[in-house]
């Protein structure tokens, strides 16, 4: 029970990572504020919790609407005295490159990845700096650490969210608030689910299971990572175990960020695989 008693906030947690981060830290003694913008899902987690004996609340809500935060954030305070744990989970992605996306799909993207981030600390910072005490984690991804083709807002995004971490942990560390952010790589979510959905109605069950495989085969655990394992990565932020973390930047990807496959290997793979040997 190392979140016992702690109230936390996870926003995005009616699916995918962030549904495994809120299950998680009830299973750990926290009271769980779930805010996502699908109600459906989002009471889901929240039902979920409570027939396991946890606490938790769901407040339906757009991450990138101040009036709405201020509105969540102030009613979660008239049952808190504090807001101890902020995880900023909420994100989406739209694939093109630059002469694609539309200026509104890229405002869109940098709303929801990196301007949420921005109002829930707006919001929640004061009410940790009165308490001289608070533990942000902010979800980033290994695609705000380089760039990659066809996502551009994306990788703005999250780059700016890398950026931001490090930036409230300066500015917020003297009032022992520890603001750390996670950069998962390959995770299976909804979120990629969809990607491979687009995909699987231009290539056949063949070729889709050959990019599957080529993916997993360029990580160096030789898997895609799954949400639990990042779920567990936040909860050594959120929790004292990581005391004097902040501002720390962790990578957790099966390894692919270490380096990539050579060139002469992938062409000689290639050139045996076209070949059928």
């Amino acid at each position: 029970m190392r979140l016992r008693n702690k109230v936390a906030l996870v926003t995005g947690a009616g699916a995918g990572i962030g549904r495994e981060i809120a299950i998680l830290f009830a299973r750990n003694g926290a009271k769980v504020i779930i805010i996502d913008i699908d109600n459906e899902n989002g009471l889901q987690v929240c039902n979920l919790i409570k027939q396991e004996g946890g606490h938790s609340v769901f407040y339906p809500g757009d991450v990138t609407d101040s009036n709405s935060i201020r509105n969540i954030v102030n009613s979660i305070l008239e049952n808190n005295s504090s807001i101890d744990i902020l995880v900023n989970n909420a994100g989406i992605k739209s694939l093109g490159n630059i002469e694609q996306l539309s200026e509104e799909k890229w405002d869109r993207v940098l709303d929801v990845n990196l301007k949420s981030v921005f109002l829930l600390c707006k919001h929640i910072v004061p009410v940790m700096r009165r308490n001289r005490s608070g533990s942000i984690i902010n979800i980033s991804s290994v695609d705000g650490l380089t760039g990659k083709a066809n996502i551009p807002a994306y990788n703005a995004a999250k780059g700016g969210v890398i950026t931001l971490t490090k930036n409230l942990a300066v500015d917020y560390g003297k009032y022992n608030i520890r603001t750390n952010c996670i950069c998962p790589g390959f995770i299976y979510t909804p979120m990629i689910s969809k990607e491979f959905e687009k995909y699987s109605k231009t290539f056949n069950k063949e070729a889709m299971d050959y990019i599957f495989k080529r993916i997993e085969e360029e990580i160096p655990l030789k898997r895609l990572g799954s949400a639990v394992e990042i779920a567990k990565s936040v909860l050594f932020f959120a929790s004292d175990d990581s005391s004097y973390c902040n501002g720390s930047i962790l990578v957790v990807d099966g390894g692919k960020m270490c380096g990539e496959v050579s060139m002469l290997e992938r062409s000689v793979r290639d050139y045996f695989v076209n070949k059928g040997i």
